[in-house]
């Protein structure tokens, strides 16, 4: 693909299961515009209506840590793009290899901070992810950007009227809360529980929660509790061990009632 509308496609930076990523400029400035790939046999409308809701949301909620969202459109065969700032660097668990706490520290802030923006507006990102990170150095210091809105959506969409009327699972299995999982309504907290496991890998290295399968995943979101992060590096100060000790808890009511709270 050579261009999408007006602006010049330079190359392929990233994909998912129905969108494609791609560097792109206009008039001497680069972007990154995320173009729908709807799967055969979806909801057209769904799939729109889904991306509009995603540029909504960006436009509205301007933060230092969350990507800048500049256009909304669509093409004669019916795809839709959003064109969003081009931000390139190092995904949060590349990042924090072989760094010390105290370095990763302010990165991990900037991160509570956009998430805290989304919660603010009573919205719940849904996928939570060290890929969904990325961090790039600015002159002499580091900055976060929380990317990758496709499943947001607003808290009210998990408040359920009916019993037959069950939630529906979506996310990432390595982070996804144990609510979610068990189909129950979710709220900001789960977007917590997503956010200890993406900190706790990032520090320890890897996912506690990860197996060999797909059951004995879901089963350790379940029931497993990892030791502490401070068992797995000496450089983790006690508030930051119960602080994740928290936003692990199974229980929702268990963890941090909100992001303020940390």
């Amino acid at each position: 693909m050579d261009q999408i509308l007006d602006y010049k496609v330079i190359k392929k930076i990233g994909s998912g299961s129905f969108s494609q990523v791609y560097h792109a400029e206009k008039e001497n400035k680069e972007y990154a515009i995320k173009l729908m790939h709807p799967p055969e046999g979806a909801d057209a409308k769904e799939v729109v209506e889904s991306l509009r809701y995603e540029f909504w949301v960006l436009k509205e909620i301007q933060h230092p840590n969350i990507v800048k969202i500049y256009d909304f459109g669509s093409l004669p065969d019916g795809r839709v793009f959003i064109v969003e700032e081009l931000f390139t660097g190092q995904s949060l668990d590349v990042f924090c290899q072989g760094k010390k706490f105290s370095d990763i520290e302010p990165i991990l802030l900037q991160i509570i901070d956009a998430v805290g923006a989304i919660h603010r507006w009573k919205l719940i990102h849904s996928d939570i992810k060290p890929e969904n990170i990325l961090i790039e150095k600015v002159k002499n210091s580091f900055t976060a950007k929380l990317l990758d809105f496709g499943l947001c959506r607003p808290v009210s969409s998990y408040n359920k009227s009916t019993e037959s009327d069950t939630p529906s699972i979506s996310g990432t299995l390595a982070t996804m809360a144990p609510e979610i999982l068990l189909r129950q309504n979710g709220d900001t907290r789960s977007d917590l529980y997503s956010l200890g496991v993406t900190f706790y890998e990032c520090l320890a290295g890897k996912n506690p929660f990860i197996a060999k399968n797909v059951d004995e995943t879901i089963n350790r979101h379940l029931t497993f509790k990892p030791d502490s992060i401070g068992l797995a590096r000496d450089d983790v100060p006690p508030n930051w061990q119960q602080i994740l000790d928290s936003l692990l808890e199974k229980k929702p009511h268990a963890r941090a009632s909100s992001i303020d709270t940390l």
